[in-house]
């Protein structure tokens, strides 16, 4: 089973990413990110808190990581198979 932790957006391009605490998701991507636009080339970025600490750790990051990669949605993973369901579409991660 997967929690969101944390849902970051972009208004616009080359803009600084701003946390939201609640998101309308359809297929052009997140409502209020540039990239959910009609000609956009990619919907919604999700990442592993656990990986995402990780890599910070290794490369001695120090902030707000999720705000700094910039994916879209940080989640936390409570299961030892990483299949992350959203509707009929599944994920597996391999970690």
């Amino acid at each position: 089973m997967a929690s969101i932790k944390s849902i970051i957006i972009r208004p616009e391009r080359r803009a600084s990413p701003i946390r939201i605490h609640e998101a309308k998701i359809n297929v052009k991507g997140i409502e209020g990110d540039h990239y959910a636009k009609a000609d956009g080339n990619r919907q919604v970025t999700i990442i592993a808190e656990d990986q995402l600490a990780k890599m910070s750790a290794v490369i001695g990051f120090q902030g707000d990581a999720h705000l700094a990669c910039r994916r879209n949605i940080l989640i936390a993973i409570h299961c030892q198979r990483k299949i992350l369901k959203v509707n009929t579409s599944h994920w597996e991660m391999m970690l």
